[in-house]
């Protein structure tokens, strides 16, 4: 952005906003490109980007909104992330109506006969699940 975009959307004067500028680059935390004279995040915000990243708890995070989910649908809801050998559950909320199975934490779902399966063949690439997929096959029912 240029110094004027800043100023304006932080609702500073430009040369306030300037001066923090330069503060910010000393950190390393903006560059400022020597043709256009835009702002840009520098390598220190990147670095702070990518270990808030790696701290962050995705099951966690997600998991806080199961419940409610399953309060608004009624419906059993999961959660699930992609294995070694396919789709595995992480967290399971039952709902109201009884299901006709039990699904405990850490099972691994079968990708053809699951809905949870069918989810990933069609989201996942396909050199992901292909291995998955023919390890599944040759294991039969």
């Amino acid at each position: 952005m240029s110094l004027t975009q800043i100023a304006t959307a932080s609702g500073t004067q430009p040369s306030k906003a300037h001066r923090y500028l330069v503060s910010l680059a000393r950190a390393g935390l903006v560059v400022r490109s020597p043709g256009s004279g835009r702002y840009d995040l520098g390598p220190a915000m990147r670095r702070l980007g990518v270990e808030s990243l790696r701290r962050m708890d995705e099951v966690a995070l997600v998991g806080e909104h199961l419940p409610g989910l399953r309060d608004r649908t009624t419906h059993a809801v999961n959660l699930s992330r992609w294995g070694d050998h396919g789709p595995v559950v992480v967290r399971w909320e039952y709902g109201a109506h009884a299901l006709p199975i039990t699904v405990r934490s850490d099972a691994t779902m079968p990708l053809l006969n699951s809905a949870m399966g069918g989810a990933y063949l069609t989201h996942l690439p396909e050199q992901l699940t292909d291995p998955v997929l023919r390890s599944q096959l040759e294991e039969g029912p």
